[in-house]
């Protein structure tokens, strides 16, 4: 089964994430939602992507985000 993981940075409830994710749910993938708080560690990243080892990462962000969006994706990329 393939898997995506939805990585968040508010606490807010995010519409657009949760529809995504039961959209991939209805379609066969496994999905699952991370929120990643500001102060998040890249080890906290990393250690969800090892123990859920999902097949896409995506990433919802808004602009006052996007430095710790763009490093979960180079991380995100670097892993594979």
């Amino acid at each position: 089964m393939k898997k995506i993981l939805f990585v968040i940075f508010t606490e807010n409830f995010s519409w657009g994430v949760s529809i995504l994710a039961s959209l991939s749910q209805k379609y066969g993938w496994r999905a699952d939602i991370l929120f990643l708080p500001r102060e998040s560690t890249e080890e906290r990243f990393i250690s969800c992507v090892q123990d859920f080892c999902p097949n896409v990462v995506a990433i919802s962000f808004m602009s006052y985000d996007r430095r710790l969006a763009f490093m979960v994706a180079r991380l995100a990329k670097s892993m594979g």
